[in-house]
């Protein structure tokens, strides 16, 4: 199966749909904390948090290497996102 590292806003979307299940077939998911926040601030499970959906932190040189991603405008955490 495939590793995915998933954003807040497939899960937020799904789950008002009533279709997260639908992201458990997509493969090996893995959500960083910071995104499992944004994730629990917009939506509130009602069941269990899914398995199948792991959280994970990230390491400090992980967290190092998002800063460079930041500083050079290739991620942009969700608060600062646009909205279209």
């Amino acid at each position: 199966m495939r590793v995915i590292v998933c954003d807040a806003g497939p899960i937020i979307h799904l789950y008002e749909a009533h279709c997260l299940p639908l992201l458990s077939r997509t493969g090996n998911l893995f959500l960083p904390h910071r995104v499992h926040l944004e994730v629990q601030a917009s939506i509130h499970l009602r069941k269990q948090w899914p398995g199948w959906l792991q959280v994970i932190k990230l390491a400090g040189n992980e967290q190092s290497q998002e800063a460079v991603w930041q500083a050079a405008g290739g991620f942009m955490p969700a608060k600062q996102r646009p909205l279209y």
